[in-house]
């Protein structure tokens, strides 16, 4: 299966054989034995990469700034993000995305990652559930922060 959901590489056909001989032209014709290697390869990477990555500016009224996705990108899959409390920030990724085949995904996110982006030593954490990824700010001390006008990033899985 296509991202954002986790392959095996019966996913793409694989294990593969070669018919009767080997590749006549290791230039243009693909061995099975390389085809079964890289499909393995794409569907263990499958399991570890992250689904989404969003930078946004804290604040009363938060804003996503950017992001990149593993599926389909347009206008409709653009995060939301509310401000929940102190320094908790509410991203929604949409329950449901197309890849690029058109074929539709249910978005399970799994773990989430934040960092700060300034000049300003911060502590994020962030955690994923389906498609909700809640991440928290705080200050050295350990105290909540709204942080406003800083710039985070956050990954999932």
């Amino acid at each position: 299966m296509p991202l954002p959901d986790a392959s095996n590489i019966t996913n793409y056909g694989a294990p593969k054989r070669n018919y009767e001989i080997a590749p006549v032209d290791p230039e243009t014709d693909l061995d099975a034995i390389e085809y079964n290697r890289l499909a393995c390869d794409v569907a263990m990477s499958s399991r570890m990469v992250d689904r989404v990555e969003v930078t946004f500016t804290a604040g009363a009224t938060p804003t996503v700034t950017s992001f990149e996705a593993v599926w389909k990108k347009t206008t409709t899959t653009v995060p939301s993000i509310v401000k929940t409390g102190t320094g908790t920030f509410t991203l929604t990724v949409p329950l449901s995305v197309q890849d690029e085949l058109q074929g539709s995904h249910t978005v399970n996110l799994k773990s989430a990652l934040g960092s700060a982006t300034g000049p300003q030593a911060r502590h994020v954490q962030a955690a994923a559930t389906g498609n909700v990824i809640t991440v928290y700010v705080f200050d050295m001390a350990g105290a909540s922060v709204d942080a406003t006008g800083e710039t985070f990033v956050v990954r999932a899985r």
